[in-house]
């Protein structure tokens, strides 16, 4: 006889928790990209004052663009690790840039950075979830 259960699992809640946490961080991206991606100039001064070597401008667009599309895919789950892989060094930069830095190094700011680093690095290595489109794809052919 199927067992027939009236209520939801504590699996079932856990996955849909996971999730949840795991849409926020990827909407967390994309919004933040869009964000410098209006206000380039900004995020160029940022770089311009740190001390990467690389051209301001083109780095801007590369971390905007990255957050944009990376965030994305965070959201719906597929290629999860490799987005989170891209979106890794930047937060790193970030975390670093905001310690040194007294003009764009608010605190919260810092703690924004530093949290979703972590996040980063736990959805690393846990992987994007039973709801995801990576998950789907390994489990059911297309």
């Amino acid at each position: 006889m199927d067992d027939i259960r009236p209520f939801p699992t504590i699996s079932s809640f856990s996955n849909v928790f996971y999730l949840l946490f795991r849409a926020a961080l990827g909407l967390l991206l994309l919004v933040r990209g869009i964000n410098f991606m209006f206000d380039l100039t900004h995020l160029q001064d940022l770089i311009r004052d740190s001390s990467f070597s690389f051209s301001p401008v083109t780095l801007a667009y590369i971390v905007s663009g990255l957050h944009i599309f990376g965030g994305f895919l965070i959201v719906i789950g597929l290629l999860t690790r490799v987005s989170i892989i891209l979106q890794i060094p930047i937060l790193i930069a970030a975390v670093i840039f905001n310690i040194q830095s007294e003009q764009y190094g608010s605190r919260p700011e810092l703690l924004l950075s530093a949290v979703v680093l972590v996040l980063l690095i736990i959805y690393l290595y846990k992987g994007p979830g039973t709801i995801s489109v990576d998950h789907f794809k390994k489990h059911h052919k297309l």
